[in-house]
């Protein structure tokens, strides 16, 4: 009898601390998997967050311009804006390079057009592209401006 109360106080074996290390690294695995895709993940809505304060900064100066001369090159758009597009001047940078979490440089491409709705109404639109690990984004705001 005290015998087998021996061998029951004996602790565990080599196997049975094996499984359960083996056990642990795949759960840590899985942790370490979804740590990274948080990661990714909050880094693009870092980066469209950045596009969008980009794209609105830009709508809202152009909304504010003067009706007649939208690229601020003091030069009367006119006639040739009747019904027609046109790609504004470069008033602000095309590009705006950032970096974020001092380390990923990122460069926005900003886009702007206006068309002639008629004499008295514009469309204005401001697209901002960035790339990210091999993918393309894009953000684009429209709106209208009436004289």
């Amino acid at each position: 009898m005290q015998r087998t109360a021996w061998r029951s106080k004996r602790g565990v074996s080599l196997v049975e601390v094996l499984i359960a290390l083996t056990i642990l690294l795949i759960v840590f695995l899985g942790l370490i998997q979804a740590s990274l895709v948080s990661i990714q993940s909050n880094m693009r809505n870092l980066l469209r967050d950045e596009a969008v304060t980009i794209t609105s900064e830009q709508i809202s100066r152009l909304r504010g311009a003067n009706f007649d001369d939208m690229n601020n090159d003091t030069v009367t758009d006119g006639a040739a804006l009747v019904a027609a597009n046109f790609t504004l001047a470069n008033h602000w940078p095309p590009t705006v390079v950032r970096t974020f979490r001092n380390a990923a440089s990122v460069t926005f491409n900003v886009a702007r057009t206006v068309t002639a709705l008629d004499a008295n109404n514009k469309q204005i639109t401001v697209t901002t592209a960035w790339q990210w690990q091999g993918e393309a984004f894009q953000h684009q705001i429209m709106t209208t401006r009436q004289r």
